[in-house]
């Protein structure tokens, strides 16, 4: 089964104007009618496009044009950032978006939906990361680095649509999601645990140490299923002094029982699993496997591919490669079309965007 991903470019492509889709094949063939939602990139950078997993095409969402809404943010580096199992709205944060003094800049937050229309705005001194909507809508977390330059002072907070502060705890780890149904935070602590906070509060409610066996190494990136249930952990291992690693995929149950083995790559490759997203039903995750950042000029780097696998437990891991025959049969690898401008040009290419994906419904 393939899957034609069409490419937006890091974040473009197609009419920037936003009024019409990246072109499709001429035949209209639609490949993946098993599955459906959006995938919308989590990144960096001006506008925004929306893909259809049923077809693979690729729309700009309306006024996301922010570099040039000038009036509104005067500069920024621009993220966004899909609310988890929500297609009704995403957050965007212009980090140095206003000038305040030599040592101080100021971050924008927006709120829009999928039309592009604006549904709040507010401030924030100094830089913020990973701005997230909790699945309520009515407030938002992230983490800001009130004392730039030293990564030690970032705390993670919780501010209400009005920019009201709610909660803040100071960590050193910068990462965390919200709980789909109840209102917690979830960040990763000392390698191996996993911390849950009180609802809407940063304040720390319990936590969980993974067993030394049945898993190994240390928690590198995670993703919560929409029912709250269960929670996929990237489990990772240094294996040069730069930035490489070995990386691969677990699941369990959200109390930490039940854990196994949920994507490998054959065992004559040291793979690099990543991203984890799962799909709005429950049923399939995508992860990217392969990316690597590169160090210099003379040590490039890799985008990895895309592949989506099933949740059910089939009694042993899922084999991620781009050779067929070493590829479980029932994962499925994504494929995006090598040039979307050209509608004669329809070869396929196995690399990944550069983005790391959210599944919306």
């Amino acid at each position: 089964m393939s899957f034609i991903l069409i490419n937006c470019g890091g974040g473009g492509g197609g009419d920037s104007s936003g009024e019409g889709p990246i072109p499709d094949d001429e035949t209209g063939n639609q490949t993946n009618q098993a599955l459906s939602g959006h995938l919308v990139p989590e990144s960096d950078g001006n506008d925004l496009y929306i893909l259809d997993v049923s077809t693979g095409l690729g729309v700009q969402v309306p006024n996301t044009n922010w570099e040039s809404q000038t009036d509104t943010f005067p500069n920024g580096n621009f993220y966004k950032t899909p609310v988890d199992y929500d297609n009704s709205q995403f957050v965007l944060s212009g980090r140095g978006c206003r000038y305040y003094s030599l040592s101080v800049d100021i971050s924008c937050i927006a709120f829009q939906d999928y039309d592009g229309n604006y549904l709040g705005f507010f401030d924030l001194f100094y830089d913020v990361y990973i701005v997230r909507m909790s699945p309520d809508k009515a407030h938002v977390a992230l983490f800001r680095n009130v004392n730039p330059g030293y990564p030690d002072s970032e705390y993670l907070e919780i501010y209400n649509l009005r920019g009201e502060l709610i909660s803040d705890k100071l960590l050193s780890e910068r990462s965390f999601q919200w709980h789909p149904t109840n209102g917690r935070l979830i960040y990763p602590k000392n390698n191996r645990e996993i911390y849950f906070t009180k609802p809407y509060s940063t304040e720390s409610d319990y936590f969980l140490t993974l067993p030394s066996n049945g898993i190994d190494d240390w928690i590198y990136d995670f993703s919560v299923s929409p029912d709250g249930l269960q929670i996929v952990l990237i489990m990772a291992t240094d294996v040069t002094k730069f930035t490489s690693a070995q990386a691969k995929a677990y699941i369990m149950n959200i109390d930490g029982t039940n854990i196994r083995k949920l994507a490998d790559v054959p065992e004559n490759r040291e793979g690099y699993i990543s991203d984890p997203t799962w799909s709005p039903d429950g049923n399939w995750i995508l992860f990217r496997e392969g990316y690597a950042a590169g160090q210099d000029s003379n040590t490039l780097g890799t985008l990895g591919y895309y592949y989506i696998v099933p949740v059910e437990d089939k009694g042993e891991p899922y084999i991620l490669s781009i050779i067929p025959g070493e590829r479980s049969q029932e994962v499925i690898q994504f494929k995006r079309d090598i040039d979307p401008y050209n509608n004669n040009d329809q070869r396929l290419v196995d690399y990944a965007l550069s983005d790391k994906l959210k599944w919306i419904p």
